[in-house]
């Protein structure tokens, strides 16, 4: 399945989601995601590793299991269960 066709939050039902890319980002890359094309992901490239981020939630997920992903807390980018904000 190709990483470029439109996905929808399983979460918040928005279509305001974009791929995330792994690895160390590049020039276009870096362009890729000021312009809000892609989500950077970090350089650690494991199997698990969510493959959409949903702009509007920040729900992170897998294509093939759409129920089982994460959410990133905005202010300290941790994920929702290790965040030490609240």
């Amino acid at each position: 399945m190709s990483k470029w066709y439109k996905a929808v939050c399983p979460i918040c039902k928005s279509n305001n989601v974009v791929p995330i890319e792994y690895g160390f980002p590049g020039f276009e890359m870096k362009e890729e995601a000021m312009r809000g094309k892609i989500h950077l992901g970090g350089c650690m490239i494991m199997e698990d590793n969510p493959e959409w981020h949903c702009k509007s939630c920040h729900y992170e997920w897998q294509t093939d299991h759409p129920h089982d992903g994460r959410v990133i807390f905005l202010e300290c980018g941790e994920i929702e269960e290790d965040c030490l904000c609240e």
